[in-house]
């Protein structure tokens, strides 16, 4: 949201680490990596109801969709909050911020 480029990011599937068993079969579980200001960060889920299939990456090699693009509704609106209606209330001269 900082450089103004989350609409355009965020509307990607955010994807899982697809780790593979000592005998070539997929895990049961998935690597979500995130970043949290500077800091990385990192959960395992089960992969059954937190997965939405496969993508495959530049590489070659496949990661899980753990978070389809058609479930991010992130719009230039979401930028900025609305501002409460008891402050414009308080002070007519607040305009309500684009599209609240």
């Amino acid at each position: 949201m900082r450089w103004g480029i989350a609409e355009t990011e965020l509307k990607q599937n955010f994807l899982g680490v697809v780790t593979k068993n000592a005998d070539g079969t997929d895990t049961e579980i998935v690597n979500f990596k995130y970043t949290v200001g500077d800091t990385e960060k990192s959960a395992w889920l089960p992969v059954a109801g937190t997965t939405y299939g496969y993508e495959t990456i530049d590489d070659g090699s496949q990661a899980y969709v753990v978070i389809p693009a058609s479930q991010v509704n992130m719009t230039r609106k979401n930028y900025l909050y609305p501002i409460p209606l008891a402050q414009i209330q308080l002070n007519p001269a607040l305009l309500q911020n684009p599209g609240y």
